[in-house]
């Protein structure tokens, strides 16, 4: 079970969550300008702590990926189902497209 909580505000990032639920414990979202400084990492999570943390830099559309591809690894995490990181992205891309497309879904 998936659940995000939403906190409207003025900034499109104030417009993503700032935590979500899944499969019963509630992950801390936080935006890191510093995440930045790696290229190629647009997203993290950090079991120990809760947290996922995004690159606070990229644009609002990158940062909606990088979250749904933090959930899906998340998920492949809890449940050991050894995803590659390829896999991860496709699914996390066809969840982002069809949650973008489909406002009433979530």
């Amino acid at each position: 079970m998936l659940r995000i909580q939403t906190v409207g505000g003025s900034s499109m990032t104030d417009q993503l969550p700032k935590t979500i639920r899944v499969s019963g414990q509630v992950f801390k979202i936080v935006f890191d300008d510093n995440l930045a400084n790696d290229e190629d990492k647009f997203g993290n999570v950090n079991f120990r702590t809760l947290t996922i943390t995004i690159n606070g830099t990229c644009p609002i559309p990158v940062k909606t990926d990088a979250l749904w591809h933090e959930i899906i690894e998340i998920i492949n995490a809890q449940n050991e189902l050894k995803l590659s990181h390829n896999k991860i992205q496709c699914i996390s891309n066809a969840l982002n497209q069809i949650a973008s497309d489909n406002k009433d879904l979530i």
